[in-house]
């Protein structure tokens, strides 16, 4: 994983941003351009970016195809490794997924791993809806747990380079979690 430091400042507490890459892993093997983008626009909050690369070695290099053990791992990097050995106050922790990575937070980390979410998740270009939340969800996290969608208009599956519509999964993802009481998506 990289962690970027865009200019925290130690004096006030700082937060965290993990960010998913998308299918292939393409944002973690170039971390220029778009992760240094991130970092500034992290900073601006006061705040690191991570970026893990999924352990996901078979095949394609993915968040959602091996997701349990996947959220597993990403579940551990957090706890054991980015909230001990970096000055991150536990209650400003923030997720950004791209495409796939927006598959693992909807599916994965906001259904079964939310105790990590602390300041919010950001789905691009994707996010659909689980079967089930795997842990159920308290009454303080359905009023403060913020999720945002963003996707394009026209991100639908037609285009046969992009099969995948992130639009309707954005769509299924917001609704799952807003019929089940989540008041900020």
């Amino acid at each position: 994983y990289h962690v970027v430091d865009g200019g925290v400042d130690t004096t006030r507490p700082v937060g965290l941003v993990v960010d998913l890459h998308g299918d292939g892993g393409a944002e973690f093997d170039d971390p220029g351009g778009r992760t240094t983008c991130l970092a500034a626009v992290a900073a601006s909050h006061n705040a690191l970016l991570a970026v893990p690369l999924t352990p996901d070695s078979a095949g394609d290099c993915t968040w959602w195809q091996e997701l349990r053990t996947n959220l597993r791992w990403l579940r551990a990097l957090t706890e054991k490794e980015l909230l001990r050995d970096f000055p991150v106050a536990r209650d400003k922790v923030s997720w950004l997924g791209y495409s796939g990575g927006a598959e693992m937070l909807s599916y994965g980390v906001l259904s079964g791993a939310r105790d990590l979410v602390t300041g919010g998740a950001v789905m691009v270009g994707g996010g659909g809806a689980p079967d089930s939340l795997d842990e159920p969800a308290t009454t303080q996290q359905k009023n403060e747990v913020r999720m945002w969608w963003f996707t394009g208009s026209q991100d639908t599956g037609t285009d046969p380079d992009a099969d995948f519509d992130a639009l309707r999964a954005a769509r299924d993802g917001q609704r799952f979690y807003e019929k089940r009481g989540f008041t900020r998506t």
